[in-house]
């Protein structure tokens, strides 16, 4: 059987690590057979009531041997250790550890989600032996954990066999049940193991009604005899399975199949056997002896090591998937199974940086701006502000369902609206030493106390004066400028509330600090703040119609941003920083019942609510949801 070869993808992106030299100067190659295991393959035995019975259980019982050439000692050389002997040795020592490590990888990972079927009446739990279903008090062992599998299934981990049910006419006798455990590349006429999660403990409480399938003794009535979760576990769909797309490989991003069938063995989940260099990978189909189609698995983690590129400026992290074909949104999971989110770009120089790493092939890569949100307008997957920003020429052009967008290399890098539902390659980025901008954690995370001049409002430590009369963009920065002041520049969302609530009340639009006359769709702040907050309405910025729209606009009563001509006229909004009092900390006036945190009140509800519920009776407070940003 050919080993799933070490992938070198057509667009270099490959794994580029030295090879691990075996001992004994033995010649590796990306897939070494460690240990000499060789299960029985895959029977199928039936019995009567329609259950099909599986192979038996994986052997854990693994065997590491190598056996020296040099037989013949002398008598001086006795209790000597040769340094063929003492290699012979430490290899054979090595190679026991890994396998060790291998086999834990396959029985018990870290993050284990399995967990056990308790019978309340006869105080035991569900498992399988010889092929069958049984009661067992214990609920540790191998045979009484099960974990959600590929299509819905329930994987029993000693016996390697999923459970199903028996559909038609079923026998009425007492000591039959329609429920069985199936080798799960088979599927027998008749059976149907694909479970809803919220219907399972229904499920076994009328397939497994009565005692005595199990041979037990148990004389407690029928009516507390229930199946439930063992351990605290309350909700087997927290527990319910979820796609793992796989990198490179040979399976375009296609999700692990699992459990899948290698050298004989069942795997419920990604590992590392056969790879010298670690990393796990998974089957695509249920057998890859078969097809021999697998990919990498996506590990979540701090750094970026394999199968990402480091911008050193900025040390953030990416990772180009040009062989897969996924959806916007399947996309999105494969990053953020790693740790990342789909790319934002936020930066000219990070447009530049992107480009280079696109050059020299022709592809359309999903990226994170998307504009999913019916109340709002485009915005980055990963929270990022939408500052910069890289159209095609009459793009987006707000076709239906079109809500998400592509990196496109045939026209440099620029950007265009797709089908959310189209399947394409994708970018993934991750900023592993990224910390909160110090304007958001030192300027505005105080309870000090700010005194602002007559005429103007506090809120945190800035100073706020709505100017009534109606001009151009211009004009307006530079009446503020005469006041040592600068048009707003906007950071959080309830500073954004204070402005809705306090200075905007009967406003239809005024002018805020936010424009791109610098450059264009590169948004800057007059007051050169960061820019680390958006908040544009549906289909903004868009340069209408090639208008040059340079400046930004408040609008609406929910105070979306719109990018408008900067010769409109409008009423506008100065701020300047506050100065620091030795007085109290201020609280903003928080109304009875709600609690003061810089920098905002906060209020929590005891009742059961809806989203929408809820949504609406923040708003009857004249407040909003919870929006946590650190």
């Amino acid at each position: 059987m050919k080993s799933p070869k070490r992938s070198w993808s057509d667009d270099g992106r490959g794994v580029r690590e030295k090879s691990w030299m075996g001992c004994e100067g033995r010649p590796t190659s990306p897939f070494i057979p460690l240990m000499s295991t060789h299960p029985s393959p895959p029977v199928l035995l039936s019995q009567k009531g329609g259950i099909v019975l599986g192979v038996k259980a994986l052997d854990d019982s693994h065997i590491v041997s190598m056996q020296g050439n040099d037989r013949h000692r002398n008598k001086e050389s006795r209790g000597t250790w040769t340094n063929r002997q003492l290699i012979f040795y430490k290899c054979t020592l090595y190679l026991f550890i890994f396998s060790l490590e291998l086999k834990r990888s396959v029985s018990a990972p870290p993050d284990s989600d399995d967990f056990a079927f308790f019978h309340e009446g006869a105080q035991g739990c569900l498992g399988v032996r010889d092929h069958s279903l049984i009661l067992s008090t214990s609920c540790e062992e191998d045979n009484q954990r099960w974990k959600w599998v590929t299509r819905g299934r329930l994987f029993n981990l000693g016996s390697s066999l999923c459970l199903g049910v028996t559909t038609g006419n079923i026998t009425s006798r007492s000591d039959r049940s329609p429920l069985g455990v199936y080798t799960c590349d088979r599927e027998p006429p008749r059976v149907r193991w694909t479970w809803n999660c919220g219907q399972v403990l229904d499920n076994l409480n009328n397939y497994l009604p009565s005692p005595s399938i199990w041979n037990s003794s148990s004389t407690a009535p029928a009516s507390k005899l229930k199946w439930t979760l063992h351990g605290g576990v309350q909700d087997l769909c927290a527990k319910i399975y979820r796609e793992i797309y796989t990198i490179q490989g040979n399976s375009h991003g296609r999700p692990c199949y699992l459990p899948f069938l290698y050298d004989g063995q069942w795997f419920h989940s990604c590992t590392s056997i056969g790879r010298e260099d670690g990393h796990l990978w998974c089957a695509t189909t249920y057998d890859y002896g078969k097809d021999e189609r697998w990919g990498f698995c996506p590990v979540k983690s701090s750094g970026c090591e394999t199968f990402w590129d480091t911008d050193p400026l900025t040390e953030s992290c990416y990772q180009f998937n040009f062989q897969a074909t996924l959806s916007w949104s399947e996309a999105r999971i494969s990053c953020q199974q790693q740790g990342a989110d789909l790319l934002s770009i936020t930066k000219l120089h990070e447009q530049t940086y992107i480009n280079g790493l696109l050059t020299g092939y022709s592809a359309a890569l999903w990226i994170g701006l998307n504009d999913l949100d019916i109340n709002g307008g485009w915005q980055w997957a990963d929270s990022s502000p939408l500052k910069y920003l890289n159209w095609e020429q009459d793009q987006p052009n707000h076709a239906e369902e079109e809500n998400c967008a592509v990196i496109r290399t045939e026209s440099s890098g620029r950007w265009q609206n797709r089908d959310c539902s189209v399947a394409l390659p994708y970018v993934c980025k991750k900023r592993p030493n990224a910390t909160l901008d110090p304007f958001t954690t030192d300027s505005w995370a105080d309870d000090e106390k700010y005194e602002c001049d007559v005429g103007w409002q506090a809120f945190q430590a800035g100073c706020y004066k709505l100017t009534s009369e109606k001009t151009d963009w211009d004009t307006a920065q530079k009446t503020c400028q005469k006041m040592e002041a600068n048009l707003v520049s906007i950071h959080t969302l309830p500073e954004l509330e204070f402005i809705l609530r306090n200075l905007k009340k009967d406003v239809d639009q005024l002018w805020i600090g936010l424009h791109d006359t610098d450059m264009q769709m590169d948004f800057q702040w007059t007051d050169h703040t960061p820019v680390i907050f958006t908040y544009w309405h549906p289909f903004e910025p868009n340069n209408f119609r090639n208008t040059q729209e340079d400046c930004v606009s408040i609008w609406g009563a929910e105070g979306r941003w719109d990018d408008s001509p900067c010769n409109m006229t409008l009423p506008s909004i100065c701020k300047k920083p506050g100065t620091k009092s030795d007085g109290k900390p201020q609280h903003q006036d928080c109304k009875q019942g709600w609690k003061w945190h810089s920098p905002a009140c906060y209020w929590v509800g005891e009742d059961l609510l809806t989203f929408s519920e809820a949504r609406k009776s923040c708003e009857d407070h004249g407040a909003a949801l919870v929006t946590i940003t650190n």
